[in-house]
C-alpha cells in the first residue's frame, strides 16, 4: 500500500477516518492525501441580501476550514507525508470517484454513515457500488479491544468473478490481520430462501450438512497457503448480513472484510447487497473490495 485517500469529517468533528488512515499509514509507509469536503445550500443568501453574500459566505467557510485543518495535521500527522485540499461539492460520492479515476489510490477510508430510509441512498452505499478501490468505512461506534479480523467469503460461488473476488478478500484481510497483529477469521453463510424452508421444500438439516462438506472442502484448498486454524472457520446457516454481524460481535473483531459486487437500479434500492446491509448493523469497520 502506498497511497491513501482520506475523505474527512468538517472541521471541529471527531476525525476517526483519518486516525484509522494514520495508523495504517505508519504499518506500511504509505503517504496520505486528505479531501475535506464542504458544502452549504447558500442561495438564500443572495435573496435575503445581496448577489455577493453566498460568495463571501463560501470564502468565510472555506477560509475557517483551512486555518483549522493546517493545525490539526501540523499537529497529528507527525513524520508522516499528508497533503490535504478544500473541496466545494455537494455530492461527495461523485467527487471521490472522479478523483480516484484521475489519480493513484490503494484505499479510500472515510467514516462510515448509516442509513434507516429505505429510499435514501447514501455517500457509503455509491461509494461501495461504483469505487474500483478497497473502501475502508471507519465505525464511530466501535470500541471493542478484541484483535480479529472476519473475513466473509462466497464460496459456493461458480462465476469467475466471484471466484477471483474471494481471492483478493482472502489475500486483503491476511494482509491486514498480519499488519495490525490480529487473528484472521473467515466464515460462510448458508442461506436457504424463507419460502422454501416454510413451505417444507428442503430438509434444512441435510442441505446445511451437504452444503457444509463442500464448503469446507473448498475452505481447505482455498487456504492451504495461509496457515488458516480451523477453529478460524466458521460455517453459518441464515440471512448472510445478519449472520456476519452477529459473528462479528461473537469474535469481538476489529474489522470486517467484504466483497460487493456492486448491485444497482431498483435492487439496489430496495433490497442492497450484503456488504450494504451490515453496514445498518454491525457497528465494526468495514473494508470493502469490489469487482476491480
Amino acid at each position: 500500500m502506498k497511497k491513501i485517500l482520506v475523505i474527512a469529517e468538517r472541521a471541529q468533528e471527531a476525525q476517526v477516518a483519518l486516525v484509522k488512515a494514520l495508523s495504517l499509514a505508519k504499518l506500511n509507509s504509505a503517504s496520505i492525501h486528505v479531501a475535506v469536503i464542504c458544502y452549504e445550500e447558500l442561495g438564500w443568501l443572495d435573496e435575503a441580501e445581496n448577489s455577493e453574500a453566498s460568495v463571501n459566505a463560501k470564502v468565510d467557510i472555506l477560509n475557517g476550514e483551512e486555518v483549522w485543518w493546517r493545525e490539526y495535521l501540523k499537529a497529528q500527522c507527525g513524520s508522516l507525508s499528508v497533503t490535504y485540499e478544500l473541496v466545494w461539492q455537494k455530492y461527495a460520492a461523485d467527487w471521490t470517484l472522479k478523483h480516484c479515476s484521475e489519480h493513484t489510490y490503494d484505499l479510500v477510508v472515510k467514516k462510515g454513515h448509516r442509513s434507516e430510509a429505505a429510499f435514501y441512498t447514501p455517500t457509503d452505499w455509491l461509494l461501495l457500488r461504483d469505487s474500483k478501490i478497497p473502501v475502508y468505512l471507519v465505525s464511530d461506534q466501535h470500541y471493542s479491544d478484541g484483535k480479529a479480523v472476519l473475513v466473509a467469503l462466497d464460496l459456493m460461488a461458480k462465476s469467475d468473478e466471484k471466484q477471483d473476488l474471494n481471492q483478493r478478500l482472502i489475500e486483503s484481510a491476511f494482509r491486514l490481520a498480519v499488519e495490525t497483529n490480529s487473528d484472521l477469521h473467515c466464515c460462510y453463510i448458508i442461506k436457504i430462501p424463507e419460502m422454501l424452508k416454510s413451505l417444507n421444500l428442503v430438509d434444512v438439516t441435510d442441505h446445511n450438512r451437504k452444503v457444509e462438506e463442500s464448503v469446507r472442502q473448498k475452505f481447505k484448498s482455498l487456504f492451504d497457503c495461509y496457515d488458516l486454524d480451523n477453529t478460524h472457520i466458521h460455517i453459518r446457516s441464515g440471512s448472510p448480513w445478519k449472520m456476519i454481524a452477529s459473528l462479528a460481535n461473537e469474535l469481538q473483531v476489529n474489522c470486517i472484510v467484504i466483497g460487493t459486487m456492486g448491485r444497482k437500479g431498483l435492487a439496489g434500492k430496495f433490497f442492497g447487497n450484503t456488504s450494504e446491509r451490515v453496514i445498518h448493523v454491525a457497528q465494526k469497520d468495514l473494508l470493502v473490495i469490489g469487482e476491480g
